[in-house]
């Protein structure tokens, strides 16, 4: 039998055995992704596996990528409650933060957002250079 055919028939052999081992290799990943509170490169020196093998499994595997994102919405859960807890504390920078990122739509914020669509195109106002002073207008004219 030709040698090639031999390996691919080898390989098709241990194929079942190779995605009950991959298996057991996710779960373990999500254990450990669990015991590591979400931080990806921790859980993957915990698990040995490589990061890429890591961001390689999400795309393949949907529900891995699901059982991913939940471990992520429980820490991001478990990072509110204590931010909630320095503010009943009394703590002033924890109160400024949350205002800045959950209190925008009431004004607190350090700068202004602005989307505008144009067409198909949407404009981002802080992507635009203001010129402090300028010395000629759009058309070139001296306006100093």
């Amino acid at each position: 039998m030709d040698e090639n055919k031999l390996e691919k028939k080898e390989k098709r052999a241990s194929y079942p055995k190779n995605i009950a081992k991959m298996k057991v290799r996710k779960e373990k990943l999500i254990a450990c992704l669990i015991d590591k509170k979400g931080i990806v490169t921790n859980a993957c020196k915990q698990a040995n596996i490589t990061r890429k093998t890591f961001y390689q499994y999400c795309v393949d595997d949907p529900e891995f990528k699901a059982a991913v994102l939940d471990i992520q919405e429980v820490v991001i859960d478990f990072v509110e409650n204590k931010l909630y807890d320095n503010i009943k504390r009394g703590d002033i920078a924890s109160a400024i933060f949350y205002m800045k990122t959950k209190g925008k739509g009431r004004g607190y914020s350090e700068r202004i957002e602005i989307d505008q669509k144009v067409g198909h195109y949407k404009i981002d106002f802080n992507d635009i250079e203001i010129i402090d002073s300028p010395t000629e207008d759009i058309d070139g004219e001296d306006v100093s």
